[in-house]
């Protein structure tokens, strides 16, 4: 298949400054509805910095877009890290740069610093009490590099059990070996080398501790992908299937004719819900209780910046074909598994399955 992806990206189909614009003004519109007394946390979705994926599907878009916005929320937020123990220990390795990532997570937060944004806090995710001697000291690697050369002083959270069923929620503290942040009042951003790190997880667990503490706090994410306004089958959305493959991620509409979502958010969402219904100190003044479906957690615009959908079509599918490429090389090296490839086969419209052969 010839790619023809350098003649596309010749072709601006992306308004940056557009899409900016209209993003930063519902975030910070957003944050605005936040009750006085309780905390605001953003998930800041995807990559907050050298977005290939979305430069390669958005023909015009900025891989360092996102700085740019981090760098105008900054004064507003602390900045929270977070990676899990498990990509760590996988070990899982970024495609674009051919990281690991432990190394990643340093890129991050230097990259950060170098604009200066400063990190906060960090958070290691999902670690397991039966860890093994060895792997324990491949994550006490990571946390005295991280505190040696960046001085930044990571928080572990427990693996939890039963997550993300809402079930977990019957415990008495389900979120015990999880401890709060210390927080200043302002709100809290959390970003990430990438999906699946748990930032959703480290922000239901400060919700948790503010609700029993009495703090009407609330939550909104920062979404790039999916992009809601797309329909699931449109080949942005398809592309974001594929750059998640391994994740298993699917997507779909949040209801009839409605926003596009994906499963991960949908689990979410039950849980912000159940988590609300059951905890909140103030139901009537908490934005959060006029959530009616997954995608209104979020906020996405990105549809704002697109000016030539018929590009954008192309190069999306061009990127599923990539992604497919690298997935059948990784899997020859050992370093990705056949289910991740069944499950973007399986995603694909019968149109588009031969991108995978």
């Amino acid at each position: 298949m010839s790619t023809g992806s350098a003649a596309l990206d010749l072709i601006p189909a992306f308004d940056c400054e557009k899409y900016l614009s209209v993003q930063l003004a519902e975030i910070l519109r957003r944050m605005e509805q936040t009750p006085q007394g309780g905390i605001t946390y953003v998930e800041f979705g995807g990559k907050a910095y050298d977005d290939q994926h979305a430069a390669r599907v958005l023909p015009g878009y900025d891989p360092h877009l996102k700085l740019r916005l981090l760098g105008e929320l900054k004064q507003h937020f602390e900045i929270v890290v977070v990676v899990s123990a498990r990509d760590i220990l996988r070990p899982r390795l970024r495609g674009d740069t051919s990281l690991w990532y432990d190394d990643e997570t340093v890129r991050l937060i230097t990259c950060l610093s170098q604009v200066g944004i400063h990190v906060h806090h960090g958070v290691l995710t999902m670690v397991r009490k039966n860890t093994s001697v060895q792997d324990r000291k491949r994550l006490d690697r990571f946390l005295a590099k991280s505190l040696s050369e960046l001085e930044i002083q990571f928080v572990e959270h427990g693996f939890i059990q039963g997550y993300p069923s809402i079930e977990l929620l019957d415990q008495a503290n389900p979120f015990a070996d999880s401890p709060r942040l210390p927080t200043s009042g302002r709100p809290m951003l959390m970003v990430s080398p990438g999906g699946g790190s748990g930032k959703f997880s480290v922000i239901l667990t400060q919700l948790w501790y503010d609700f029993a503490m009495g703090l009407n706090s609330a939550f909104v994410k920062f979404e790039t992908f999916p992009a809601f306004a797309l329909p699931p089958e449109h080949p942005v959305n398809l592309a974001f299937v594929a750059a998640t493959a391994d994740l298993g991620n699917t997507v779909m509409p949040a209801y009839e004719d409605g926003p596009t979502t994906y499963d991960k958010d949908v689990e979410n969402f039950r849980l912000l819900r159940t988590l609300m219904m059951r905890s909140c100190p103030n139901l009537f003044t908490n934005p959060m209780s006029g959530f009616r479906y997954p995608p209104e957690m979020g906020v996405n615009r990105l549809h704002v910046g697109i000016v030539n959908d018929a590009i954008i079509r192309r190069a999306a599918i061009e990127e599923i074909h990539r992604r497919a490429q690298r997935y059948r090389r990784e899997i020859a090296n050992g370093i990705e598994i056949e289910k991740t490839l069944e499950h973007l086969t399986q995603a694909l419209p019968d149109y588009l399955r031969h991108l995978v052969e």
